[in-house]
């Protein structure tokens, strides 16, 4: 008699399809990601700045995400993790956009605030809900589902961008994450269980804000350790902050 892999639960609520769900999550925030530069210049003209001053708008996302993924596991025990993971979806797509219409690049900024903040709860959320829902003899099968399509985004995202900013708007670079998003939205309805709520632990605010201000200066600084002069100092100083934080 062969030992039966995974929680009871696993197995009975167990579907392909939540494996695919965040594979296209993964999908769209990754190509968003990487489907932006190619259109930087034509941003830059749109908005009336040079292209240097839109990596406001990457460090933005960038910055967001590390200040707000440590309290991704907290939030999930709070109001459930698919609860948590369709609001992500939902404010990730309303951010893509929110970045689209934005005319000005303080505008930009803050959409794409507002985009790196759901895509620090959308991918450790949602590789927590395909492990629980997933017995551990397709654990394989289920990364590789999840995992592929995200490696694919970088190589397919600037192509595609450089096509959709020549023949239509850089605009609509933002706007084609609304069909998908609402399409993900729409499956976590649907084919995502609702697990039974826990009560968290208190939260823990101050090393919730040390470990945000640590992950923030480090990536500021290591971003820009590279460039020379004031700035160079600048960075360095974050770096220690991160740590000592």
């Amino acid at each position: 008699m062969t030992r039966q892999t995974g929680t009871p639960a696993a197995r009975q609520n167990y579907s392909p399809m939540i494996a695919l769900i965040m594979a296209a999550t993964s999908f769209m925030q990754n190509l968003d990601g990487a489907i932006i530069n190619t259109s930087l210049p034509q941003m830059a003209h749109s908005f009336g700045v040079t292209t240097i001053d839109l990596s406001m708008g990457i460090t933005a996302y960038m910055l967001a995400s590390a200040a707000l993924s440590p309290l991704s596991g907290w939030l999930s025990q709070k109001i459930g993790e698919r609860t948590l993971l369709l609001l992500s979806v939902i404010a990730f797509t309303l951010a893509s956009v929110w970045c689209g219409i934005a005319p000005d690049l303080t505008m930009f900024v803050l959409a794409r605030i507002a985009q790196g903040l759901a895509g620090a709860m959308m991918m450790p959320v949602g590789m927590s809900v395909v492990l629980r829902h997933t017995p551990k003899s397709e654990w394989m099968r289920a990364q590789a589902v999840t995992v592929w399509p995200a490696l694919m985004a970088p190589i397919i995202g600037p192509v595609l961008g450089g096509f959709i900013t020549q023949t239509l708007d850089w605009r609509w670079n933002f706007w084609l994450n609304l069909p998908i998003g609402l399409a993900g939205a729409i499956a976590i309805l649907r084919f995502v269980p609702q697990e039974e709520k826990t009560e968290p632990p208190p939260m823990d605010f101050v090393g919730f804000s040390l470990c945000a201000i640590g992950l923030t200066t480090l990536l500021a600084g290591f971003q820009r350790s590279a460039e020379s002069g004031r700035t160079r100092e600048i960075a360095l100083g974050l770096i220690i902050g991160g740590i000592a934080s």
